[in-house]
C-alpha cells in the first residue's frame, strides 16, 4: 500500500503507525524517525508515551557549518550533536529523508551522514559511522 502511494514522507500519527507495521525496513525507519522527533508526543526524541527513544544524548550547539549533497554545498546552522547524528538548519536548501550528505563538524572534521527527517526544527542527520551502542 505504501509503495502504491509513492512512499510519501511521514506527517502524522496514523501514517507513522502504518509505516511502523510495514515489512520494509525503510518504512519502519521512517516511522521511527518521525516518532523520535516528538511529532507524536510533542517532545523531541520521545515516543507516543513520552519516553526518551534516542540512542545517544544530544548536546545543543549553536554554530555555523557547511553541508554538502547532490554536488552542491550550503551553509547551515548546527543545532545539536551526538555520537550518532546531528540536527542542522540548512540555508536555502532542504534535502529530503534518505539523501546522502556530508557535514563539517567542529573538532570531528567532515562526516558522512544520511538525512533521516526534515521538519520545522531542521534536518536530522544519522552518521554513517555512528557507534554501535550508546
Amino acid at each position: 500500500m505504501i509503495e502504491r502511494l509513492g512512499v510519501p514522507p511521514v506527517t502524522n500519527e496514523a501514517q507513522a503507525r502504518i509505516y511502523a507495521s510495514s515489512i520494509n525496513d525503510r518504512h519502519r525507519d521512517a516511522a521511527s524517525a518521525w516518532i523520535a522527533q516528538g511529532a507524536v508526543a510533542g517532545e523531541p526524541g520521545a515516543d507516543v508515551e513520552g519516553r526518551e527513544r534516542r540512542r545517544y544524548a544530544r548536546h545543543p550547539i549553536n554554530g555555523i557549518t557547511e553541508l554538502w549533497f547532490q554536488g552542491r554545498s550550503a551553509p547551515c546552522r548546527l543545532v545539536d550533536l551526538s555520537p550518532g547524528g546531528a540536527r542542522v538548519v540548512p540555508d536555502g536548501v532542504e534535502p529530503v529523508p534518505g539523501t546522502a550528505v556530508r557535514v563539517a563538524l567542529p573538532e570531528a572534521g567532515i562526516r558522512d551522514a544520511t538525512v533521516v527527517f526534515r521538519n520545522k526544527a531542521g534536518v536530522g542527520l544519522e552518521f554513517a559511522d555512528r557507534p554501535a551502542a550508546a
